[in-house]
C-alpha cells in the first residue's frame, strides 16, 4: 500500500479511514504515505421511492424494522425487549424482524437461552413483533417502504447497509454512535443511543461487567428515544424525508461512479 504502484485506497467511512490511521501509528515511515492516498468514498444507494408521500403507511401503527442475521449484535434483543414494554403499556408499535437470530458474537456473548427468549417475545406479540428468518432482498426493501422507521442499534458494525437501504425508502433510523453510523444518521434524518465507544466510535466492551453495562446503556436509550417518537409522530416524515434526500445526495449511484472514474483516470494519468 505504501508503494508508489499503490495510486489510491478507498475508505467506506472517515471512522474506517481513522481506524487505518490509528493502526498505521504502529509503522510511522509508511504512514504518511498511505493516508495521504487514502480518501472516503461510501457506497452507492438509488434511492426507492420519489418521496415520503409515496410510502404505503398504516394508519394505526407506527412500523420499525431491524433487518440482519447477527442478531444480538445489531441490538435486537434489546430493541425487543422494549417493544415488549411498550406493547404492554399500550404503545401502537410494530416491529418487523428479518434475522435468523444468530448469537455467538464476539461483543454480546449471546446464546441459546437470548435466543429463546426473543422467540418467546415473538410468539407473545402475533402482528405486533413479525418475525422472518430470511426474506429476498426485493421484499426487504418492500418492507421497509411500508415502514416508518429503520433500527441498527448496533454494539459493533463495519458500516450498516441497512440503514442506507431504510433511508432509501424514506425511513429515518434508530441506531447507535458505534463506527460509521452517525456518519450515515444525522440529527435531522434519526435518533442516535450514545453507548460507551471511545473518540473514534469503536465500542468499549471489555468483560462481562462491561457487557453488562453497555446493554443496560442502549436498552434504556432505545426506550428512551422510542418514547420520545411516540410522543411526537410526526417527526417520522420529516426525518423520512431528510433521510431520503441525503440518499440522493450523498450515496447517489452515479456521482459514486465519477468519483471512482476520476480515482481511474488520475492514476493512469
Amino acid at each position: 500500500m505504501a508503494s508508489s504502484h499503490c495510486k489510491q485506497l478507498l475508505a467506506l467511512s472517515r471512522c474506517a479511514r481513522e481506524i487505518q490511521a490509528r493502526f498505521l501509528s504502529r509503522y510511522p515511515e509508511w504512514r504518511s504515505s498511505i493516508l495521504d492516498k487514502t480518501m472516503v468514498l461510501h457506497p452507492p444507494q438509488a434511492a426507492l421511492i420519489p418521496d415520503y408521500g409515496a410510502k404505503p403507511l398504516a394508519a394505526d401503527f407506527i412500523d420499525l424494522a431491524i433487518v440482519g442475521h447477527k442478531f444480538f449484535i445489531k441490538g435486537g434483543g434489546e430493541l425487543t425487549r422494549v417493544v415488549d414494554r411498550l406493547i404492554e403499556r399500550g404503545a401502537p408499535l410494530r416491529l418487523h424482524i428479518v434475522s435468523r437470530l444468530e448469537g455467538g458474537d464476539h461483543a454480546t456473548g449471546a446464546g441459546p437461552e437470548e435466543r429463546a427468549q426473543i422467540l418467546r417475545l415473538i410468539e407473545k406479540h402475533p402482528g405486533r413483533i413479525i418475525h422472518f428468518e430470511k426474506l429476498p432482498n426485493e421484499a426487504v426493501l418492500s418492507m421497509f417502504k411500508r415502514c416508518h422507521l429503520g433500527v441498527l442499534t448496533s454494539w459493533a458494525d463495519t458500516y450498516g447497509y441497512s440503514v442506507l437501504e431504510g433511508q432509501a425508502a424514506g425511513c429515518s433510523t434508530l441506531c447507535t454512535n458505534v463506527r460509521a453510523l452517525p456518519e450515515l444518521v444525522p440529527a435531522e434524518a434519526g435518533w442516535t443511543v450514545n453507548v460507551p465507544v471511545d473518540e473514534i466510535g469503536v465500542p468499549q466492551i471489555r468483560g462481562t461487567a462491561q457487557r453488562r453495562i453497555f446493554s443496560s446503556v442502549l436498552e434504556r436509550g432505545i426506550e428512551r428515544e422510542l418514547e420520545q417518537i411516540l410522543n411526537a409522530p410526526d417527526q417520522l416524515e420529516r426525518k423520512g424525508q431528510n433521510a431520503l434526500t441525503r440518499i440522493r445526495k450523498q450515496h447517489c449511484p452515479r456521482r459514486y461512479r465519477q468519483a471512482l472514474e476520476s480515482v481511474y483516470a488520475s492514476a493512469l494519468a
